[in-house]
């Protein structure tokens, strides 16, 4: 009766204000991309479907192969659940050392801190995983894939939790700590082959690129969860988006909206298609 969905509603999900910061970052982000979009019909197909790949193959970030990390035959929940793991191990990396009575939500940077792309980049990455695994009916994944990628993942991160005694009150920033630790100069498919369809060292690769990026990754970061979520918005069912806004709105639903604003989904591109031609 979807009973056990509502008590791990209750108990994994909090709930965070829209600060103006994250909307300004996910606003400009989504503008510029727009902007990218008039040079030709190509150039915006190309921006509409981007899962990340424009933004990694763009100026400062293309000299290095990203390919193991964006490959174009990964679904898009494989993408989400790497990233969000790679996120939290350079936001916990990053961040001071908690005590191991620390929430979960306070560890949470304030709207007023000097980093809002760190902010923005955490917060995108929380909100993705909870849509693809508290709402897959609002992304365009097949479910039972995610659902099982989402399962292989995490009891791989159990497994290593307990070979490194990780214990019940230790914190979040101990879990990266150990997740970073691990020798990963072997691919992981190397290792567990392709039946596993863990990510977890995956993601924790991914991470250690980052953070060559040092401070600079955090912009890096926030525009590939800007161009993630505005990809799954415009795949997403529309009745889906219309089903939400009924019950008060979700951001996927606005960030939906708003790219229809600046003409960057695919059937507002053949609307304005046909117009020119129409007016030819």
């Amino acid at each position: 009766m979807g009973f056990q969905e509502f008590l791990d509603e209750m108990a994994y999900v909090s709930h965070e204000p829209l600060a103006k910061d994250l909307w300004d970052i996910i606003f400009k982000e989504i503008k510029e991309k727009s902007k990218e979009a008039l040079l030709s019909k190509h150039v915006a197909k190309r921006i509409s479907s981007s899962r990340g790949e424009r933004v990694l193959m763009s100026g400062e970030y293309s000299h290095i192969d990203w390919s193991e990390f964006m490959s174009h035959e990964a679904e898009l929940d494989e993408r989400i659940i790497l990233w969000h793991i790679a996120t939290d191990l350079c936001y916990h990396n990053d961040s001071p050392s908690q005590s191991a009575s620390s929430s979960p939500s306070s560890s949470l940077p304030s709207p007023s801190s000097p980093a809002p792309h760190k902010i923005t980049s955490k917060l995108l990455s929380d909100y993705m995983l909870y849509l693809l695994v508290m709402r897959p009916s609002m992304m365009p994944t097949v479910v039972g894939l995610a659902k099982i990628r989402f399962q292989d993942t995490l009891a791989e991160a159990h497994r290593l939790f307990e070979r490194n005694e990780l214990g019940a009150g230790e914190n979040d920033k101990r879990a990266c700590e150990i997740i970073y630790g691990v020798n990963t100069d072997i691919k992981p498919v190397h290792l567990k082959g392709d039946r596993s369809k863990s990510v977890l060292f995956d993601a924790c690769r991914l991470a250690r690129e980052l953070d060559k990026f040092e401070n600079g990754k955090w912009l890096l970061i926030s525009k590939v969860w800007v161009d993630l979520l505005s990809y799954a918005a415009t795949q997403c069912r529309p009745s889906a988006h219309v089903e939400q806004i009924g019950k008060g709105g979700e951001l996927i639903t606005f960030v939906w909206l708003l790219v229809a604003h600046f003409g960057l989904g695919h059937c507002f591109q053949t609307t304005t298609i046909a117009k020119l031609i129409a007016g030819k």
